[in-house]
């Protein structure tokens, strides 16, 4: 459990409805409380039936039989006497490595500022003691900009698949209309889920080795087979969206 709680987390609706489709209404609203709960903590929770049901609003009989049903389903893990979703934990870090590039902006801009105060102190005695010249390049160095971080965005609606794309497509044995074709349902499905990303490219790769790949099929010609290696990868990869989907 984090000492520090982050009021905050992100959600996807599109994402979550299709994780709880299926659930009773008492499921659903067991599995929000406890996954509020775990953003809440920045973790997992301890597993304590009393505490938790009384949390949730629910009688202890109810609550653990309702617990057990979304532990059957993969929704809920019980480990080491705790209570954790694999999807939120990967989205807890998400958030953690955010605050951090935030952190570390911050102290870059507050330091930035303190060599400007010092040389705004200092100007009149080094203009004494140095060239122009020497001055200028010195504060260039000095006060150059940090490399920042890539921004996560949304993709554009006129986005168009990039060499990269078609570079990555074709070693995974997709024919040019395969990785088009891809490329425009990528696209729509993460316009139509508001994704972002850092880097579209990679993202877009994620997607043609998902274990959920559907090939796009043509005037009866399949396009996008794929090759026994990309296959096996995919099969590495299904383990990491098997469980606690939201």
């Amino acid at each position: 459990m984090s000492e520090k709680r982050i009021p905050w987390f992100r959600f996807y609706p599109a994402d979550f409805m299709d994780g709880v489709r299926g659930l009773s209404a008492q499921e659903v609203g067991l599995y929000t409380m406890l996954l509020c709960r775990m953003y809440e903590e920045s973790g997992a929770i301890e597993d304590h039936t009393l505490r938790l049901s009384t949390y949730c609003g629910m009688r202890e009989k109810t609550f653990t039989a309702t617990l057990d049903k979304l532990v059957a389903l993969g929704k809920i893990r019980r480990r080491d006497g705790m209570l954790t979703n694999d999807r939120a934990e990967a989205e807890i870090a998400d958030r953690s490595d955010d605050l951090k590039i935030a952190s570390a902006a911050g102290k870059a801009s507050a330091k930035k500022r303190q060599q400007k105060q010092g040389k705004a102190s200092t100007g009149v005695q080094r203009a004494f003691n140095h060239t122009d010249t020497d001055i200028d390049i010195k504060e260039r160095d000095a006060y150059a900009s940090p490399k920042k971080a890539p921004r996560k965005c949304r993709i554009s609606e006129e986005a168009e698949i990039t060499e990269a794309m078609m570079r990555a497509a074709d070693k995974r044995g997709h024919s040019q209309q395969e990785a088009e074709a891809q490329f425009e349902r990528f696209k729509n499905d993460a316009l139509a889920k508001a994704k972002t990303f850092a880097n579209w490219d990679r993202a877009f790769v994620t997607w043609l080795d998902s274990p959920y790949f559907k090939p796009i099929t043509t005037s009866g010609e399949t396009h996008g087979k794929r090759d026994g290696q990309a296959h096996e990868r995919a099969q590495r990869i299904a383990a990491k969206f098997a469980a606690g989907l939201l």
